[in-house]
């Protein structure tokens, strides 16, 4: 194996996904197999092509259509390295999120010529942190739920206690006038549960 197959060998081991891109016009240079395998791609409709029509599906640079930062111009701009997380699309549109990390190449003058582009796939990890959200929320919700629940129980309980026992006792007292109060309360106690329905 010459040195050449040797170093391919080794960058197409990688698990990352490396792209070696052009500073100037964006357009990449090489990829390795994880990049392929990530993407959903071959090699012939990558090579040539910028970054964004692969990455992104556009035709022009991500942070002049979609305003996000983009690694790659901020290596640029920066002259460092530069990290940050991008959700891309493989082939078929799918959302892919990856941990990216852009790295400078400088040349033989000191001028950045290449960027290399690593990027980590955490798609499984931000679609478990998605999940797990949306189990919490659903949970705050249904807890927020119960208590209104039980709150609601508790104002309809009470008035309907008071009302079934007044009821009874307007039925075995001979007084008219205990009678008339207990029925005036009865018919506030209807009127107030009455609300409280509407208002839910």
């Amino acid at each position: 194996m010459d040195r050449i197959e040797e170093k391919d060998s080794i960058i197409n081991g990688i698990s990352d996904a490396i792209m070696l891109l052009d500073t100037k016009t964006y357009k990449i240079l090489q990829v390795n197999q994880a990049f392929l395998n990530s993407y959903r791609i071959s090699l012939d409709q990558v090579i040539g092509k910028t970054c964004h029509q692969i990455t992104h599906h556009n035709p022009e640079p991500c942070w002049e259509t979609l305003g996000v930062h983009c690694p790659l111009r901020e290596t640029v701009l920066k002259g460092d390295i530069y990290r940050t997380e991008h959700v891309h699309k493989d082939s078929e549109g799918n959302d892919i999120y990856f941990e990216l990390t852009s790295y400078p190449v400088r040349d033989l003058s000191g001028d950045i010529s290449r960027m290399v582009h690593i990027s980590r796939d955490v798609t499984d990890r931000r679609r478990a942190e998605e999940a797990l959200k949306e189990r919490v929320t659903r949970s705050e919700h249904l807890a927020a739920l119960g208590q209104a629940v039980s709150e609601i129980t508790h104002e309809i309980k009470n008035p309907l206690m008071m009302i079934g026992g007044l009821a009874k006792q307007v039925l075995q007292s001979p007084n008219e006038e205990a009678k008339f109060k207990k029925l005036t309360i009865i018919t506030k106690e209807v009127s107030r549960l009455e609300t409280l329905l509407s208002d839910l």
